[in-house]
């Protein structure tokens, strides 16, 4: 009866490749009045796992309407629509994160593969400003440089294409937590 401890069983079961458990409680919970938007997203998750992505599609949205300020929802709704060629409705996703979390670095690389941005767009100078930032992490300067990437590549500009491009791999290369680990008992 508690909503609360339903969703942690529902989260481990998924966890634990218990798909079947974990679609039983979220849909239940889903389906009680006031669940809350972190259930639907749970349910999408789990639906996600199953490869029933429209039911997953419906759950993100209702997710979406019930808290309209979460990024991570929009991020995730983003990159499903974007796996459904959905390219419109994932643009409004992506620039949707953006209006609510500027350093939500993974929206950046999946828009450009919603919409063509020109290398002057908005969206753009903001990526190349991002990468200065000392708030962004490696992992983050990664996203960001692939979808600088992607956006001069469909601008023509092949020299920043491979720039960004080898931006990228060394950034993830030097997130690895091996390598800093290895680095730090040299030095």
């Amino acid at each position: 009866n508690n909503p609360g401890a339903l969703m942690l069983t529902g989260r481990v079961a998924l966890v634990s490749a218990r798909v079947d458990v974990a679609l039983s409680v979220f849909q239940g919970l889903c389906a009680s009045p006031g669940a809350p938007a972190e259930c639907f997203v749970d349910l999408a998750r789990t639906l996600v796992s199953l490869r029933r992505e429209g039911e997953a599609l419906d759950a993100l949205r209702r997710a979406t309407e019930l808290d309209p300020n979460a990024p991570k929802t929009f991020l995730f709704l983003g990159e499903l629509l974007m796996s459904h060629d959905l390219r419109d409705e994932a643009a409004a996703a992506l620039r949707r994160v953006l209006e609510l979390d500027t350093l939500e670095t993974g929206a950046y690389q999946v828009l450009p593969r919603a919409v063509a941005l020109a290398a002057d767009s908005p969206e753009t100078q903001r990526m190349l400003a991002l990468l200065d930032d000392p708030r962004i992490e490696l992992l983050q300067k990664a996203e960001l440089h692939f979808g600088l990437s992607r956006v001069f590549k469909q601008c023509g500009d092949r020299e920043r294409f491979i720039t960004h491009m080898y931006a990228a791999n060394a950034a993830q290369r030097d997130a690895a937590p091996g390598k800093r680990q290895y680095f730090e008992r040299l030095f």
